[in-house]
């Protein structure tokens, strides 16, 4: 595989070169939308302010890494894992059922609290 190395970019502006509107968004919609008439409301409201608002860049990004810790008993019998995760006992039944143990023989502690992501319920590989 051969690439072209650039510069790092990640930040969005409205004069950025190479922005593009599709068509249309993956769930089928419009990408434009627009409802009720802003310059009317604005000219008949009895107090009008304009003024610009920004708010810093936001990444939905996981905090920390997906990883897990699994550690077998000293007889082999048991296994702990201790994960971030919002479905402990999803993970549980997965991991059970992938090394053919009774779902009694697997605990799950989660590691870590935070809001509820996808990937968190599901049992996804770990690289």
């Amino acid at each position: 595989m051969r690439y072209e190395e650039q510069p790092h970019d990640v930040e969005l502006r409205a004069n950025r070169g190479g922005l593009y509107k599709p068509e249309r968004l993956a769930n089928g919609d419009e990408t434009d939308s627009e409802r009720g008439d802003v310059e009317g409301a604005l000219a008949s409201a009895p107090i009008a302010l304009d003024h610009t608002y920004t708010t810093p860049t936001e990444h939905h990004n996981p905090l920390e890494p997906h990883a897990t810790i699994a550690v077998w008993s000293d007889d082999g019998e048991r296994l702990t894992l201790y994960d971030s995760n919002q479905g402990p006992h999803t993970i549980r039944d997965t991991v059970a059922a992938a090394f053919s143990l009774p779902p009694e023989r697997v605990r799950v502690h989660r590691a870590l609290r935070r809001r509820r992501l996808r990937l968190q319920i599901v049992c996804p590989p770990h690289p």
